[in-house]
């Protein structure tokens, strides 16, 4: 995250309108990008997009796609982690919901996670309430991101969990600081039946991608509140966590958007161009 807010400079009149859908052209790849979600690959290549407050990448080459993608707040960060994110992939621009790669998988009862001891029961309660996110809490959350994803096809009729060892064309990559994760998608352009997953389109072609985060159940995040409410009062042993990710930089979005990140998913499409060497 070292170079974000240079390259928020070049993007933010670009990507600030207050649409759903935007507009961009990839950059082809002259140099070599490291899978691991760190952003020292990709100083010339990602938009930040105001409204949704996050920062997303695109480069192809003649045989593959390379994403990257960083909510820029805790708030968007806990919602990513807990619900899910699915990359809706169209290899004809038009904006559907039949392909994609769901990663992060999403976690249960990450509102029931036991917060360290050392904050205090008062304080944590006083955190919930206020919308705050705990940084030992979202570090520990962050460490505990499944390595598997999940591939969705037919129109969500088919889906497979695979493991990040198992795959075959495709790479996925994370890292983390503090209370902000990233990760970075590699994926092959072309179909190949011996591929984990592909987009089926050329280094030319226009292509459409979806990011959907769903909408959380607010009635079962009221329940699961009241449950730690309850807890609160209650001794306990806690746990600790901590570590280093992307090194230091990174930035906050809009403090403005933050109760409506709170309260509704996300999804946002592009239509990306593809560019041929």
């Amino acid at each position: 995250m070292k170079k974000i807010l240079a390259v928020i400079m070049f993007a933010y009149v670009f990507l600030s309108c207050g649409c759903n859908s935007f507009k961009v052209e990839s950059i082809f790849k002259t140099h070599d990008i490291v899978i691991d979600g760190n952003d020292e690959d990709w100083s010339d290549a990602k938009y930040y997009i105001k409204k949704h407050d996050i920062v997303f990448g695109v480069m192809n080459d003649n045989d593959f796609l390379y994403l990257y993608f960083y909510p820029t707040t805790s708030e968007l960060t806990r919602q990513v982690l807990s619900q899910g994110l699915t990359l809706w992939i169209n290899n004809d621009a038009k904006r559907k919901k039949n392909y994609g790669i769901r990663f992060p998988l999403g976690m249960q009862n990450l509102m029931n996670q036991q917060m360290p001891e050392e904050n205090g029961n008062q304080s944590r309660k006083s955190d919930r309430k206020s919308g705050k996110v705990d940084p030992k809490m979202m570090d520990r959350t962050v460490k505990s991101i499944t390595k598997e994803l999940e591939i969705i096809s037919q129109g969500n009729e088919q889906k497979e969990v695979i493991k990040f060892a198992n795959l075959n064309g495709v790479k996925i990559g994370i890292a983390f600081e503090k209370e902000l994760f990233a990760y970075e998608l590699k994926i092959p352009l072309a179909d190949n039946p011996d591929f984990t997953a592909s987009i089926g389109a050329d280094p030319t072609s226009k292509i459409a991608l979806g990011f959907e985060v769903p909408e959380p159940d607010k009635e079962a995040m009221k329940d699961q509140m009241k449950e730690m409410d309850g807890m609160d009062d209650r001794p306990s042993g806690g746990r600790s966590g901590g570590g280093k990710g992307m090194g230091k930089g990174g930035m906050k979005g809009d403090a403005s958007n933050k109760k409506q990140q709170s309260e509704q998913g996300l999804n946002i499409w592009t239509t990306i161009q593809l560019v041929g060497n």
